[in-house]
């Protein structure tokens, strides 16, 4: 099928190889109809034609149904670990997912993690590896809150914990997400051990409103000065492990959260939306929420060459990431082999984009419910771990994952964007609504008009991201 960007530019989508290549404007002339000439392009268009190109039939995906032996081996294999240390934060921001704007959480109870879980974790992980064992060279263990620094206790007895274990030693990296309140009371433990540390923050002082204590004391000022003492004192550790979270909203802009961390510290922040899963109070969500992408387009347009710098946060950037990484644009290669050799026009292939449960990490709250992912809310457990012993139901993970994207089955069934798809099935509030064949393919054209557009952007992730 033929893909036209608002450039003015087409492309074929041959689906069945998942080849994409450019078309010039001499042949497309005879895919239209409007050239009788028969030259070169006119034999070169039947040739290609005659190989299946130019059809709009799309490939049929098998959805791929995934076992409770699936989800094991993922658990065994995950990259990475979370554990939420304790549910209490000595701030209480406005728009928290766990406070009274959203009701999909449980109630936070002030509990810590107990040291126990982690030797009963990882005794169970490494000795399943003797029977499967983990192609993970790299382990992250990351730390939850609540405010992780809370349970510092836990944290640093974990990393004692590895440093004395064979098995793990020497194949763990560490990271939380933290408000900055703390850092400077267990800065050298962090910086001895290499933490990669988020820090949250939302701007300047003023974008920090929401960001209130318990009192109602907005803290700004300590957070910052200690984000000033760590580039002060270990100035190479503050490049390379401390990095920003923003959240946009109405007492802030995109323009200002940008502008304030790449002139105060020389960074680019991570910048999320609120969360529109479990609201319990829209009209507040609706007046404090803002769109990332909105604002986004509006500020390219006004100034394009001022925000270009900005350009690896940007949806359609992390968009063509993930089409590139799987689309061979403009590689020959594989569109030559499906001229000479047959191909099926079927692939398995996974409904949607969601994760298969532990594929990306394995989430442990603090009561010890082990969870597929702590975006969904504390509803779907699949397992409890305790002070001694740990127990993981793989086949109710597999059965939450696939019931929740049956609903897209059919979709994906014949679905061109299945690769990159974006849909997570268990937060996606709309249940399916938002995929199309129309949709999905002009999802295919933005982001092709976005890479005509931006060169500069397409050598960026080709030099960086991908290996075509």
């Amino acid at each position: 099928m033929i893909i036209e960007t608002k450039n003015g530019y087409k492309y074929i989508w041959q689906s069945q190889v998942d080849y994409l290549g450019y078309v010039p404007s001499e042949i497309y002339n005879y895919v239209e109809g409007s050239l009788a000439e028969k030259g070169y392009y006119y034999k070169k268009f039947h040739y290609l034609k005659e190989k299946g190109f130019f059809q709009n039939s799309l490939r049929r995906n098998k959805i791929y149904i995934i076992s409770d032996d699936d989800v094991k081996r993922e658990f065994l294999n995950t990259p990475q670990i979370v554990f939420e240390v304790t549910d209490f934060c000595n701030l209480n921001c406005k728009y928290c997912g766990y406070g009274d704007m959203y009701e999909n959480h449980g109630k936070r109870h002030s509990k810590k993690m107990p040291k126990e879980y982690v030797k009963s974790f990882f005794d169970y992980l490494t000795k399943n590896w003797n029977d499967i064992p983990s192609s993970r060279d790299n382990i992250v263990i990351s730390f939850y809150g609540g405010e992780p620094l809370l349970n510092f206790e836990f944290i640093k007895h974990t990393v004692m914990y590895v440093n004395g274990n064979n098995q793990l030693r020497g194949r763990v990296t560490y990271s939380f997400t933290t408000n900055g309140l703390l850092l400077n009371k267990y800065l050298d433990f962090l910086v001895e051990n290499n933490f990669n540390i988020l820090i949250s923050l939302d701007g300047d002082e003023i974008s920090n409103d929401y960001r209130q204590d318990w009192k109602g004391r907005v803290r700004f000022q300590e957070i910052r000065n200690n984000i000033i003492l760590i580039r002060t004192k270990f100035p190479e550790y503050f490049e390379h492990n401390i990095n920003f979270n923003a959240v946009l909203h109405d007492k802030n802009t995109l323009k200002g959260i940008l502008d304030y961390f790449y002139s105060e510290f020389g960074k680019i922040p991570m910048i999320g939306e609120l969360t529109p899963i479990g609201i319990k109070n829209q009209d507040e969500y609706g007046k404090m929420r803002r769109s990332f992408y909105k604002e986004f387009v509006r500020l390219e347009e006004n100034s394009p060459a001022a925000m270009s710098k900005y350009r690896t946060i940007t949806p359609l950037f992390r968009e063509s990431v993930r089409f590139l990484k799987t689309t061979p644009l403009l590689c020959y290669e594989r569109g030559f082999r499906y001229l000479f050799n047959a191909k099926s026009k079927t692939k398995t292939a996974l409904a949607t984009g969601t994760c298969i449960p532990f594929s990306k990490k394995v989430f442990i709250r603090v009561d010890g419910k082990i969870t597929i992912c702590e975006k969904i809310g504390d509803s779907v457990s699949v397992g409890e771990l305790n002070e001694s012993n740990i127990d993981i139901d793989y086949r109710k993970a597999a059965e939450i994952y696939n019931k929740s994207v049956s609903r897209y089955s059919q979709k994906c069934n014949t679905c061109p964007r299945y690769d990159f798809c974006n849909v997570c099935g268990l937060t996606d509030i709309t249940r399916g609504r938002v995929c199309s064949p129309i949709s999905c393919l002009s999802s295919v054209s933005k982001i092709l008009g976005y890479l005509e557009k931006d060169s500069q952007a397409f050598s960026v992730i080709q030099r960086n991201t991908i290996t075509l």
